[in-house]
């Protein structure tokens, strides 16, 4: 017969809560970082190149960066696990 175990904080639930609390804060970080530094990280769809686009070249007309290979391509946002 196995015992009960006097951990509460060993659930999965609350695993799962911190996992996703320290990615949200994860996220604030790295936006407080790039307003601070004036850049934002951002990745091209054709190439998966990553760039430091500075924040002065934000076309609002296309509602993002021009790739600086490629004006027509506009960037995104990169995908974070």
């Amino acid at each position: 017969m196995s015992l009960p175990k006097n951990n509460p904080m060993d659930h999965e639930a609350l695993r799962g809560y911190w996992k996703e609390k320290g990615l949200s804060e994860d996220r604030i970080a790295q936006g407080q970082r790039e307003g601070m530094m004036g850049y934002e990280e951002m990745e091209s769809r054709e190439t998966g190149r990553i760039y430091q686009m500075p924040l002065e070249t934000f076309d609002a007309t296309k509602g993002g960066y021009h790739s600086p290979e490629n004006y027509d391509e506009i960037l995104e946002k990169p995908k974070r696990e």
